[in-house]
């Protein structure tokens, strides 16, 4: 939606949000590369636009900085935007970061967060988050060389709000809340709008059955406990909401209906143990969810999403009984990222697209005696592989592997010629 950006002369902003001090982190060094692929005429003929949206005419940002929002416990994101008169069609891009003590949401009591969007008070959509996980988290020898899922890359959550688009015009009000927000998240995002070149648009929500919060059940169960071993629970968090919203936008080329379904599912398992601080977690979560514009000839154009992540990890925190400056971090951590896409379009053949990601790694750290807490033991060995496939003959396939610092496997298949 922004390739229109890639004309001209532009000036393109890099904004790296980061607590930065002596001791904990560096200065990051950034260097940028910009590559364009021009279709040839046979791509043309044969590639489909069929899942991307079409281009906006104008993007508008709910901040005014390029820095994010910091949202604190039981505060809000609240933007108040100025939108034309012709809107027919309506995207936000929304970045949440969790941060601080949300940064593990995924491996906290409760396990559940939610991401709530709201137009004028009214629910108008929704998002689960994905659990990042950064390249300190959990053991820092988790990720040398090689990062968790998204963790370099991590891309907006995108929310069809084209059944809202014939009340769009002039001046409103878009909240965003973090439900179970424990301090804090990173809020940032941009409308993307198609507008009727000048002409003006009206309509009216016809349905909308979401509702905030979304309930989750949570369950909480002390484990064999002792003297020795008090401290000991399970807490399993399940979530579940399905919702619709319908809307009619009145536009000169007729009254076009944009639906948006959607159906989420959330479960997260987490067993605690002491005196060692050992703790064992399973995530998991599904997020379907099918669009449909139907134009004033009835004919409809449909995008259907299904989007599944699993996260699981296991380590401890076991301190030295003769000094306490000595300890033993052992990790585990294993995701998957799983996307189907398919789309269809009149007069466009149909798109179907897969993406499949999965990492598993193991490290450990062990610091000794000494005041600096310098590791004396360290390991860090991981292996990840991602796959993307098109119906149109495109993909690409990569194995990575590291241990101990020094990548051991990189190979990649890749075929990016339309059939």
């Amino acid at each position: 939606m922004c390739l229109w950006l890639l004309t001209g002369t532009q000036t393109f902003t890099t904004l790296v949000d980061n607590y930065v001090t002596s001791a904990y982190t560096g200065i990051p060094v950034i260097s940028l590369r910009l590559s364009l692929y021009p279709r040839d005429d046979h791509d043309r003929a044969s590639a489909t636009t069929a899942w991307n949206q079409d281009q906006a005419d104008s993007i508008v940002a709910l901040t005014s900085s390029p820095s994010m929002v910091t949202i604190h416990s039981n505060h809000t994101l609240s933007a108040t935007v100025t939108l034309p008169h012709d809107v027919m069609g309506a995207y936000l891009d929304l970045y949440a970061i969790p941060q601080i003590n949300d940064e593990f949401w995924w491996a906290s009591t409760p396990a559940f967060r939610e991401l709530e969007v709201s137009i004028d008070g009214k629910p108008a959509g929704v998002a689960w988050p994905f659990p990042f996980v950064y390249t300190g988290g959990v053991n820092p020898y988790l990720w040398r060389p090689i990062s968790a899922i998204n963790t370099l890359n991590m891309p907006a959550y995108r929310l069809d709000l084209t059944p809202f688009a014939g009340l769009l015009g002039g001046q409103h009000t878009i909240t965003i809340n973090v439900l179970n927000n424990q301090d804090y998240w990173l809020l940032s995002g941009s409308l993307f709008l198609q507008e009727d070149h000048g002409q003006p648009t009206s309509g009216a929500v016809t349905r909308d059955t979401l509702a905030f919060p979304t309930s989750a059940q949570t369950t909480t169960t002390p484990l064999i406990s002792d003297t020795s071993t008090a401290g000991n629970s399970q807490a399993d968090v399940t979530a579940t909401q399905q919702y619709e919203v319908e809307g009619k936008i009145q536009t000169s080329h007729g009254t076009f209906t944009a639906t948006v379904k959607s159906a989420l599912h959330f479960s997260n398992d987490q067993l605690y143990t002491n005196p060692d601080n050992w703790e064992v977690a399973h995530g998991f979560q599904e997020v379907i969810t099918d669009e449909s514009l139907l134009d004033p000839s009835a004919r409809p154009s449909t995008r259907h999403s299904d989007e599944t992540y699993t996260i699981d990890t296991g380590g401890g925190f076991i301190q030295s009984s003769t000094s306490q400056n000595a300890f033993l971090l052992p990790s585990n951590l294993s995701q998957t990222l799983n996307i189907i896409h398919n789309a269809s379009s009149p007069g466009e053949p149909d798109y179907q697209s897969t993406l499949n990601l999965n990492l598993e790694s193991f490290a450990n750290l062990q610091a000794g005696d000494s005041s600096a807490n310098v590791p004396t033991v360290t390991l860090g060995s991981t292996t990840a592989s991602g796959t993307f496939e098109t119906n149109g003959g495109l993909s690409y396939h990569l194995i990575l592997a590291s241990r101990a610092g020094v990548v051991t496997e990189d190979s990649l298949q890749a075929n990016f010629k339309t059939s």
